[in-house]
């Protein structure tokens, strides 16, 4: 029950954080690679992925490069509306699994950079209490096991990891390979 209830946690910290991602990026990563002004795809790729999207999707004219220039909103309305598309057509998780894996990995990266402060929180406060505890209340350091030094440096890890590792680029790939497998499900 507890790991649920930090998933969820981390889920709505994810989420609710997940919009400051998209500014600071740009846009989100579905509509992004989709950009013409965007080099994350080849222009051969880009194409492709266009030309299949017209075809694909009713009344969808996916704007030029010229027109993205002059109004980037809603160039980005039309990519979002592919985005929508594609996701409900992509639900099945065993037929467009490498899709849903993807789409976990993205998440998870997400919640774990939405928890970031509070975890970092409380594992400083883990190495406060133990290094309270194993010095006997800061009295003394020669009495302190191994087992003592070994659990404090992992707490220090897990601070080194959220600090280090858990941050936007982190999310940033897989959000971007999510976004390439989503539309790679058009040539499916």
């Amino acid at each position: 029950m507890f790991s649920f209830v930090l998933a969820q946690i981390g889920r709505h910290n994810g989420k609710k954080k997940e919009n400051k991602l998209f500014k600071q990026w740009g846009g989100k990563p579905t509509s992004l690679i989709l950009r013409h002004s965007n080099d994350h795809l080849d222009i051969h790729t880009k194409k492709r992925f266009h030309t299949k999207l017209e075809q694909t999707i009713p009344d969808i004219k996916i704007p030029t490069n010229e027109e993205e220039m002059e109004n980037l909103q809603a160039a980005d309305v039309i990519y979002d509306s592919c985005t929508k598309f594609l996701i409900s057509k992509t639900r099945d998780t065993s037929k467009y699994s490498l899709l849903f894996k993807e789409n976990i990995n993205y998440g998870f990266r997400r919640n774990l950079w939405g928890m970031k402060t509070l975890a970092i929180g409380i594992i400083t406060i883990c190495i406060l209490v133990h290094s309270f505890m194993m010095t006997q209340k800061f009295t003394s350091i020669e009495t302190v096991k191994t087992k003592d030094w070994m659990l404090l440096g992992i707490f220090i890890l897990f601070v080194l990891f959220w600090s280090l590792m858990v941050n936007r680029e982190w999310v940033k790939t897989t959000a971007l390979a999510y976004a390439e497998r989503l539309y790679e499900t058009l040539h499916e």
